[in-house]
C-alpha cells in the first residue's frame, strides 16, 4: 500500500471520521439515558472534527465550519422530529395527546370516586380515567363519591356528592 500523496490527507479522514462518530454518539444519546454525557461527547467530537479539517486546509476548514454550524441544528431538529415517532421516543416524550389527556372525556357534572385522600389534591377516578383531583374545599377521604365542578389546567375540581354547594 502506498502512502497518500499529501501527508495532510490523514487530517481529512480523521475529520470525517470524527463527524461520523458525532452522528453515532447523537443517535446513542437518544437511546441510552446518559445524563448528557453522550451529548457532551457528541459536541467534543464535532468540534474536534472541525479542528482536524482546519489542520487539513484552512479554506476547507472554514467551509466545513460553516457547513457544520448550519447543518447541526437542522439535522438535530430533524432527528428529534423523527425520534419522537419511534417506540423509544414515544415512551420517553409525552405527546400532545398525552399532555392534554388529563381531563379528556371528562366534563362538569361527571361523577367519580376518590382514589386517594384529597388534601386538597389527590387522585380521582371518573369513569375509566384517573385524573388529578382538587377538592373544592377542605379534605375529601379516599373512596368517596365526588362530582366535577370545574376543569382547570388538566385537573378536575371536585366536591363530595351530597355536600352543600359553595
Amino acid at each position: 500500500m502506498t502512502a497518500p500523496a499529501d501527508p495532510n490527507t490523514v487530517y481529512l479522514f480523521v475529520s470525517l471520521g470524527l463527524l461520523g462518530l458525532a452522528v453515532v454518539l447523537l443517535a446513542l444519546e437518544l437511546l441510552i439515558p446518559s445524563g448528557g454525557a453522550l451529548a457532551v461527547a457528541t459536541g467534543v467530537s464535532a468540534i474536534a472534527s472541525v479542528v482536524a479539517m482546519f489542520a487539513y486546509d484552512l479554506t476547507w476548514g472554514a467551509v466545513y465550519l460553516a457547513l457544520v454550524c448550519i447543518a447541526a441544528p437542522v439535522v438535530s431538529m430533524a432527528i428529534l422530529k423523527l425520534w419522537v415517532n419511534t417506540p423509544v421516543g414515544r415512551r420517553m416524550v409525552l405527546s400532545d395527546e398525552t399532555r392534554d389527556a388529563g381531563t379528556q372525556g371528562i366534563s362538569v357534572g361527571d361523577e367519580g370516586t376518590t382514589l386517594t385522600v384529597l388534601r386538597p389534591v389527590g387522585t380521582v377516578r371518573i369513569g375509566q380515567v384517573r385524573v388529578d383531583g382538587l377538592a373544592e374545599s377542605g379534605f375529601i377521604d379516599a373512596g368517596r363519591r365526588v362530582v366535577v365542578t370545574e376543569l382547570i389546567d388538566g385537573n378536575a375540581k371536585v366536591r363530595e356528592v351530597g355536600s352543600a354547594t359553595g
